[in-house]
């Protein structure tokens, strides 16, 4: 276990469902998309309570793990992230904090998205 460890917990995974992307006439006719709507999971978390630099969202298809996505590629400043790299499926998500130092928390709570 590092020296920095703290608690994280993810609070929320909520289903976003947008638009999809639409074509048009020139008449103003709207025709049928064949794109499905835009989807993703927006994450949120408690603030870690100790000094850090920001936090790391993984992905897995597995409860209780592997988490092999990483779906930051640096450290997020604030405590909400939205994946909207998602396809229909079953996700489960954690997340990380690192410190000053760059030294990562242990991964937090887990939380189930389904995708329809």
């Amino acid at each position: 276990m590092s020296r920095y460890s703290r608690v994280l917990v993810l609070i929320a995974a909520t289903l976003l469902i947008g638009c999809g992307r639409g074509g048009g006439t020139s008449s103003g006719t709207t025709m049928p998309t064949t794109t499905p709507p835009q989807q993703g999971v927006d994450l949120s978390w408690e603030p870690s309570v100790s000094p850090v630099i920001g936090y790391n969202v993984y992905r897995g298809t597995t409860p209780g793990g592997p988490y092999p996505s990483k779906l930051t590629s640096s450290p997020q400043p604030g405590n909400h992230f939205a994946d909207d790299t998602v396809s229909p499926g079953t996700y489960y998500y954690v997340a990380t904090s690192l410190d000053a130092d760059s030294v990562e928390s242990s991964y937090s709570n887990e939380v189930k998205a389904v995708v329809p």
